[in-house]
């Protein structure tokens, strides 16, 4: 029965979409006790694996691929609480990242770059890779993320 149940959780993490969920960090113990107690309502241990998280300067910067019901009570939380600065469904992963050094300091995380990669290895296909690649060869200091890397030598 378990089998099962990590099969069809597995099926559902990969037709998840990844969002990024950006709340203003105000240090504020009894608001996180708040925010804990309202994700126990909803989230399951397991989803603890599909959350990335980070405090960058005086932001809190959240990736998340659990189920979208759950991100939107999540982004509600945030909005009725008057701290969301904004959320986003993100298309594409390695562009998102390399766009903000806040992003990249996230994924820099060893923790935050695991759940990531879980994310990418499912998501980012050869093509996107060598398209990638095609986009940006005139550019002097281009590198692929080493998980890219791992996904073309698996291909």
């Amino acid at each position: 029965m378990e089998e099962i149940d990590g099969f069809i959780r597995e099926s559902k993490i990969r037709n998840n979409s990844l969002y990024c969920i950006t709340v203003k960090n105000k240090q504020d113990f009894q608001l996180e006790e708040t925010f804990i107690q309202d994700c126990m309502n909803y989230l399951e241990e397991k989803d603890g694996d599909l959350i990335a998280g980070f405090d960058v300067e005086d932001e809190s910067i959240y990736f998340t691929f659990i189920d979208e019901w759950k991100i939107f009570k999540m982004i509600n939380f945030f909005r009725k609480k008057g701290i969301l600065i904004k959320s986003e469904k993100i298309i594409n992963i390695i562009e998102f990242i390399n766009s903000d050094k806040k992003y990249m300091m996230v994924y820099s995380d060893e923790r935050n770059k695991s759940i990531l990669n879980r994310y990418i290895r499912i998501h980012v296909t050869t093509d996107n890779i060598l398209e990638r690649v095609y986009d940006n060869k005139g550019v002097n200091d281009f590198s692929l993320f080493p998980i890219e890397e791992e996904i073309l030598i698996q291909n």
